[in-house]
């Protein structure tokens, strides 16, 4: 997974990142499924190699990447007829079988808090490593870039 900033602000963004990492005293840093063309690839590796670390970069896979329409209605619409009949059917028995809930993003700045606290809560849920990864250093540091941004 890449990082999330800004485009146009990546000096900036990998230069603050970058603030955080030497406190870690990692030996080695793994990214992976960064995709190709990602500013990570280029900043991140630059920044790192003039702090003296070494920098391999191995292409192990591609990472699948797929740029979504702003709304929903046109997203359906790209679909293929029988993958729209597929998402309708999912659908249906999601709302006729399941217990779901759904989550609308709100790009508004009162909200982000409350957002980042739910994106922490489902990304500890997700794995046991996530989890204990969330230490409360690191959920600020989020924040603080979720609130730059």
């Amino acid at each position: 997974m890449d990082f999330p900033h800004i485009k146009g602000k990546e000096s900036l963004f990998f230069g603050d990142l970058w603030k955080f990492v030497p406190p870690l005293d990692w030996e080695i840093m793994r990214l992976e499924s960064i995709p190709e063309n990602s500013a990570t690839l280029t900043y991140l590796k630059d920044i790192a190699i003039n702090q003296g670390c070494e920098v391999d970069l191995i292409e192990s896979e591609k990472t699948p990447f797929l740029e979504l329409p702003c709304k929903w209605d046109d997203y359906v619409s790209q679909l293929r007829k029988k993958d729209r009949h597929e998402l309708r059917r999912k659908i249906r028995r999601l709302e006729n079988n399941g217990v779901y809930q759904q989550l609308k993003f709100q790009d508004a700045f009162e909200t982000l808090e409350e957002s980042m606290s739910c994106f922490f809560e489902l990304m500890s849920m997700s794995s046991h490593d996530k989890k204990e990864f969330l230490a409360e250093d690191r959920k600020t540091f989020f924040m603080e870039i979720a609130f730059d941004l």
